[in-house]
């Protein structure tokens, strides 16, 4: 059997992020961030079947919505969520005089505020940054609850892994029991 989308592997369990698999068993991925549980080779769904649903965990008590719920890993760490969150320090920003290439952008995306802080842009940067720490304090949630042996993830985070890393690392060798 071949897996064809992204997973955390964690002895045995996958954790599927930034995609859902449909009722029909397919996979659809896009802008939020789902998330699953594969046990012995079998989906787990829990008693409710929202077992393993990593993207609803409170992260902060304010911030960027996701899936009607402020300050999630979703909103945090999605695609959308990134773009969320960019509009709203964007907002800050223009408010207390900061500058950025980011005024410029006609529509903000992850992407842009990506690109814009590979070219050196502070806050897109920091927009990362910010992104960054939530995605390593959620990894450190799973990996005390689930004490994995490997994590691999895809979607947002392989795309921009290079702004990701050393907070992330930086978050998980603070907060995760190892």
């Amino acid at each position: 059997t071949s897996i064809l989308f992204p997973i955390i592997v964690i002895f045995g369990i996958y954790v599927i992020l930034n995609g859902h698999l449909s009722p029909g068993g397919g996979f659809s991925g896009g802008a939020i961030m789902g998330a699953g549980l594969i046990l012995d080779g079998r989906l787990y769904s829990g008693t409710n079947d929202m077992a393993g649903e990593v993207g609803h965990i409170r992260l902060a008590d304010s911030g960027p919505e996701g899936y009607g719920k402020k300050g999630s890993f979703e909103g945090f760490c999605s695609g959308g969520g990134i773009k969320r969150l960019g509009e709203m320090m964007i907002e800050k920003a223009r408010l207390d005089g900061t500058e950025s290439i980011l005024f410029s952008e006609t529509e903000i995306t992850a992407k842009t505020i990506a690109i814009a802080a590979r070219g050196g842009d502070a806050l897109a940067k920091s927009i990362y940054d910010t992104c960054a720490e939530r995605l390593g304090m959620a990894l450190s949630i799973l990996i005390d609850i689930l004490n994995p042996e490997a994590i691999v993830i895809g979607s947002i985070y392989s795309r921009s892994n290079d702004l990701f890393d050393g907070i992330i690392n930086d978050v998980i060798n603070k907060e995760a029991l190892s």
